[in-house]
């Protein structure tokens, strides 16, 4: 089978599921919490569905459904209850993330970088408080990497970055030393660390 034949066959695949309604249909499953929210790799299938298909859907369109996920996918996820968000694990929980930031970018959303980078602290946070350890060290683990992608942007721009600079790690576009200085003191990440419920495991892995 040629490129073209199997290229030919996936538009119309992707036009069928289209007048089946199936894109509205993986919003709407999204939005639905009446009985449970979406755990994150369902979440993380549904969003990597549309990016296989910017390509050969209309922009349009296309752009329409990455606003409708910009507003509902990062929510499900922070609004998870207690229950819900004990099996998550913050790894897909980035991925999820990292596949919103590509879509954003096929689009040319401008705030799609912050966008991102405040749901990074903002999950960050939320495993950061958790009751149980592993979380709370996977989510310091994060605020970590979101300090040293903040402070690389003291030295490296994204068109450095894109140009082949060496730097593999991820720059921040929005988020800089100053900003996240003010949300380690807002969140008192140090105080929870340092003060009366110290934990040593938590306290070795904050070095």
């Amino acid at each position: 089978t040629s490129s073209w034949e199997v290229s030919d066959y996936f538009i119309y695949l992707v036009n069928h599921f289209g007048r089946r309604d199936g894109f509205n249909q993986i919003i709407r499953r999204i939005e639905d919490t009446r009985t449970h929210r979406p755990p994150a790799a369902i979440l993380l299938r549904h969003v990597r569905i549309f990016s296989k298909v910017y390509d050969v859907m209309p922009q349009v369109l296309f752009r329409g459904y990455v606003a409708q996920l910009r507003d509902r996918v990062f929510d499900v996820m922070l609004d998870y209850t207690d229950e819900e968000f004990k099996d998550e694990n913050i790894r897909t929980i980035q991925d999820v993330n990292r596949v919103m930031h590509s879509l954003f970018r096929t689009v040319d959303f401008t705030e799609g970088g912050e966008h991102c980078e405040r749901f990074s602290l903002a999950i960050s946070h939320k495993f950061f408080r958790s009751p149980i350890l592993k979380k709370r060290i996977a989510g310091l683990s994060e605020v970590k990497e979101m300090v040293l992608a903040a402070e690389r942007r003291e030295f490296f721009d994204t068109r450095q970055q894109a140009q082949g600079t060496g730097v593999a790690t991820y720059v921040c576009t929005w988020l800089d030393v100053r900003v996240m200085v003010e949300w380690l003191e807002e969140k008192k990440i140090f105080a929870s660390l340092f003060g009366e419920n110290l934990h040593t495991e938590l306290l070795k892995r904050s070095v």
